[in-house]
């Protein structure tokens, strides 16, 4: 892997933060109408040129349709195949936050009060942003400068969770100590990076940026679990059996 791809990937991702905050303050709540249309046309622009790290990376000249399919914009077994594979391993992984809610029998009381703004920054724009960036894009960067598969999903996925530092000092610019802020963001940068490891599969296996961001948008409205999960036998179990449906369907479907 050449350094070059490395610093074109961390580039990739100091600009969508950067992004986040170009007009906006890191205090400001992100749910905040002014302030979500100010992000949406701010990370629009940093999307519309996320290809050029690649390109700049790349050792060699490509076909419109090879990048295409390295961009994961050409999927080989087509979308609708691609958009399910991807759904499927988010709802394995998510089986046992899912069934705990149902046994309850109550809705997540977040969701209800999104609006609808909120609700399509987080089940549509932020999704299809991210996997552009952190996976089509950060990937085929890493990977056309010599990184082997399992580098570039390491790296890619490390970038995606730091990129959500700025958590930190949005926690503390609010009022919250600093311990409370950094563990509140190591757990999220756990999430992330696992996360992002499997996103990134899911986009090579399939060669599809649908396929990654129907993953991200499921687990997005799904929700990282939550203690509810593991709160008895059954609710382990259920997630238990849904983290080993998720890695089937990584390593072999």
């Amino acid at each position: 892997m050449r350094a070059l791809g490395v610093a074109c990937a961390c580039a990739l991702a100091l600009a969508y933060v950067a992004a986040l905050f170009a007009t906006t303050a890191i205090d400001d709540d992100r749910d905040d109408a002014r302030v979500m249309k100010r992000r949406f046309a701010s990370l629009s622009v940093v999307c519309a040129l996320a290809w050029a790290p690649a390109r700049v990376a790349s050792d060699e000249t490509m076909t419109l349709d090879a990048w295409r399919r390295t961009l994961g914009l050409a999927p080989p077994l087509g979308e609708a195949r691609a958009v399910a594979y991807g759904m499927s391993v988010a709802l394995a992984a998510t089986l046992g936050e899912t069934a705990a809610r149902a046994r309850e029998g109550r809705r997540d009381g977040r969701r209800t009060r999104r609006t609808t703004l909120a609700a399509f920054r987080d089940y549509a724009h932020a999704p299809l942003c991210e996997e552009w960036c952190f996976r089509a894009c950060a990937l085929a960067t890493l990977m056309r400068s010599g990184a082997s598969a399992a580098s570039a999903s390491a790296l890619s996925s490390a970038l995606f969770g730091a990129a959500h530092a700025h958590h930190y000092f949005g926690m503390r610019a609010k009022g919250a100590d600093a311990r409370t802020a950094l563990r509140a963001s190591a757990t999220q940068f756990a999430f992330t990076f696992a996360f992002g490891l499997a996103a990134c599969r899911v986009f090579l296996r399939r060669e599809s940026l649908s396929a990654a961001t129907a993953c991200h948008c499921v687990c997005n409205y799904v929700g990282a679990p939550s203690a509810r999960a593991f709160r008895d036998a059954r609710a382990v179990a259920a997630s238990a059996l849904g983290v080993s449906l998720a890695l089937v369907l990584l390593v072999f479907a």
